[in-house]
């Protein structure tokens, strides 16, 4: 009677290790999706930023005359970009998404006196 009493002992110990084992893994399948849409979000907002970044370098390069042309907001690509004066010489530049309408870079930019 004892060695089927071991028996039925050994197999309980089985089934909670299998449940113990079943939960861990799926915990880390959890862990592991999650952490692949996080890097998914991080590239996404890379390739934005990356994209802002360059199309407001490009407007850095403009001078005061070609500044006070684009002032108000035109659309570059998936991006909208807003040139303000905001003093004799002194210039706002925001890029931001379109569909969010969130500003992703922003600078003032100085344009001395012609």
């Amino acid at each position: 009677m004892r060695n089927l009493e071991r028996r039925g002992v050994a197999l309980l110990e089985i089934v909670v290790a299998l449940v113990l084992v079943s939960i861990t893994g799926l915990g880390l399948v959890v862990l592991v999706q999650q952490t692949m849409k996080s890097l998914q979000d991080v590239q996404r907002v890379e390739r934005e930023t990356t994209a802002a970044s360059s199309t407001l370098e490009r407007l850095t390069l403009l001078g005061a005359d070609a500044l006070d042309a684009r002032q108000g907001t035109s659309r570059v690509g998936t991006l909208d970009v807003r040139v303000a004066r905001v003093d004799a010489k002194l210039y706002g530049v925001a890029v931001s998404d379109t569909l969010t309408d969130h500003v992703i870079v922003y600078t003032v930019l100085y344009r001395p006196e012609r």
